[in-house]
């Protein structure tokens, strides 16, 4: 059908994006997440893929990988915490020129926070997964969500229980949202579908 035409072209459109956005030249590279820094031939850089279709549907394996799928609902978002935010951008955006501050005068030191992070949990969750960019993508988020603990714990007085605790659960929660991920990009991508048909077909 003409919808199905139109939804096959997009699909392969968003295809060729994805691709695209991991294969591109023209990249600096970025030492601190290679595995091998001297022979890393181009960086990965961060991306956001927003769309309305489901997106497991929409590529092979490889494109799949390169995205990140959070799926969101009503229960997902504390709607009065975020009006409150709208309401009051000035808090926001306090705390990230604050943020941006604290990073930049002590980035000597963070980036070796960054390296060291990112190499112990990647090579943490190398077995983890089926495709090996998911245990990269926990590496690279967590070292990021360790310099905003350090900013909270510097700057806030945080106590140092507590920025362990929320480490513990930033992990665990990102490793559930990968595992997730991985486990519908292999059940959920249309080789799969093909696969299984043909399973049903010979039984």
């Amino acid at each position: 059908s003409i919808n199905s035409s139109k939804r096959a072209n997009s699909e392969q459109k968003l295809e060729m994006i994805l691709r695209l956005m991991g294969d591109g030249g023209s990249r600096i590279v970025n030492p601190y997440f290679a595995k091998i820094p001297k022979e890393l031939k181009y960086a990965a850089c961060g991306g956001m893929v927003i769309t309305g279709e489901y997106f497991y549907s929409a590529g092979v394996e490889s494109s799949i990988a390169r995205a990140l799928v959070v799926e969101l609902n009503k229960k997902s978002v504390n709607l009065q915490g975020l009006s409150y935010y709208q309401a009051n951008p000035q808090i926001l955006e306090t705390m990230i020129a604050r943020y941006l501050e604290f990073v930049s005068m002590n980035w000597e030191q963070l980036r070796e926070t960054v390296f060291n992070v990112a190499t112990v949990i990647r090579n943490k969750y190398q077995c983890a997964f089926s495709n090996g960019r998911y245990a990269d993508y926990i590496g690279q988020y967590i070292a990021q969500a360790e310099l905003l603990l350090r900013f909270f714990e510097t700057t806030e007085g945080i106590a140092e229980h507590e920025i362990n605790r929320v480490r513990q659960e930033i992990e665990h929660n990102m490793f559930l949202l990968l595992e997730s991920n991985d486990m519908k990009m292999k059940t959920r991508a249309p080789i799969y579908t093909v696969l299984m048909s043909i399973l049903n077909l010979v039984e």
